[in-house]
């Protein structure tokens, strides 16, 4: 066989090995042999090779990243959400008065993540941003099926962003372009 077509192999393992790995870290709130099954199965792969593309990338990181925290994480939201408001968001009301403090909570939200616990006068407290980080820790933490403490630890932020801009957990595209921006810029992956 010719050099060049050895060469186009390889190249195209190659690729398929960095598609199975971005893959695998996006479906990280599935559990992990869904997570890998379902990957090779799109990617029309052995499992066996995506376990390993898996694991490569689970040392790579583990030996050259720290580890995230959800303050990592509420920096990014917070800068998604409030971006350069004065006083990083403290205070801040938007959506046409519908939201509220550094991370834009909504009251269906609050009442959501407070349950019967929480009040009107405790909504209030959204404008300050420990009371928020609470609020939106509760929240994703009931909403995330999956571990979030693994998530928020990993930097696989996405599923959890959209999770906070949309009751439904459906998201919105424009906002998690936004988030995974802000990411970016932040310093996260």
């Amino acid at each position: 066989m010719p050099n060049w077509y050895h060469q186009s192999i390889q190249q195209e393992a190659g690729i398929r090995e960095n598609i199975a790995a971005m893959l695998a870290s996006l479906m990280m709130s599935l559990p992990a042999e869904e997570a890998v099954a379902q990957t090779a199965k799109n990617l029309k792969v052995p499992v066996q090779q995506v376990q390993s593309v898996a694991q490569t990338q689970s040392v790579n990181k583990s030996q050259h990243s720290r580890t995230l925290t959800w303050e990592d994480f509420f920096k990014t939201l917070q800068r998604t959400e409030t971006g350069a408001s004065p006083n990083g968001g403290h205070g801040a009301i938007g959506d046409n008065g519908e939201a509220l403090g550094p991370f834009q909570i909504h009251f269906e939200y609050f009442w959501d993540a407070a349950g019967v616990a929480g009040t009107a006068d405790d909504y209030n407290k959204c404008a300050g941003l420990d009371y928020s980080k609470a609020i939106v820790k509760d929240y994703l933490t009931r909403k995330f099926k999956g571990n979030v403490e693994q998530a928020i630890a990993s930097g696989n932020w996405l599923p959890l962003a959209a999770i906070h801009h949309s009751i439904a957990g459906q998201g919105n595209p424009a906002y998690v372009a936004k988030f995974k921006q802000q990411m970016r810029q932040l310093g996260y992956r």
